[in-house]
């Protein structure tokens, strides 16, 4: 078709295309931010309190989340102006503005996580829940799952993005693809370091329980 070759822009698609990024946007960074502050980091704060675990939560899973968060957030705002950017310039070049009113990126409040919560004791004890820690851990997976499938839905709506012709659908893909991997990297580590450590603190523990149980021995 002529008018694929000679390039082209719909207005209406374009602005419907940055609708569907905004709206996948929004979407991981609630599986990523919400849904990791309340299932996965407030609820272990009720099933790991030691030293261990403030110095993982406050070092590994906050450092790991915020910083995913940002990336998130930097991405998803180049991919907005970008597509708005060249709505506007279809609009100008072809002598009719008006054609393309334009949007912005709006930044989620949800900006970073809070691990406040893990505390070295519960009211002076130190231990971990190991009937039900597992389950709360477990919860990763599935988070780190919705997050992924929203930015392969975020992909999908830049495909179609309502620029014509040109390789732009193809450039916004790729760039957001970049997301899908930080997020699996990401939660993907802090699942393995945290059973790791779950793992070394009951190695841990349980040796300092032999040691103190072995005082109390009374030699015959």
């Amino acid at each position: 078709m002529a008018l694929s070759n000679l390039g082209g822009y719909n207005a209406e698609d374009i602005l419907r295309s940055i609708g569907g990024v905004k709206d996948a946007y929004n979407s991981i960074i609630d599986q990523i931010g919400n849904r990791m502050q309340t299932e996965f980091i407030n609820e272990m704060a009720d099933m790991w309190a030691c030293e261990e675990a403030v110095n993982f939560f406050t070092n590994t899973v906050k450092t790991n989340i915020d910083r995913l968060i940002l990336e998130v957030n930097a991405t998803f705002n180049t991919v907005v102006m970008a597509m708005d950017h060249g709505g506007h310039v279809w609009a100008d070049g072809t002598g009719n503005p008006s054609a393309y009113m334009g949007t912005r990126f709006e930044q989620n409040p949800k900006t970073s996580v809070d691990v406040s919560s893990i505390k070295t004791d519960f009211n002076g004890t130190r231990g971990i829940d190991m009937d039900n820690v597992q389950t709360v851990v477990n919860k990763l997976t599935d988070i780190c799952e919705q997050a992924k499938n929203f930015a392969t839905k975020v992909q999908d709506a830049v495909i179609n993005c309502g620029f014509i012709g040109g390789n732009q659908p193809q450039e916004l893909s790729a760039s957001l693809a970049v997301i899908k991997n930080s997020i699996d990297d990401a939660i993907s580590s802090i699942t393995q370091l945290v059973k790791t450590n779950i793992n070394n603190t009951v190695s841990r523990y349980g040796a300092i329980q032999r040691q103190v149980s072995s005082s109390f021995q009374i030699e015959e």
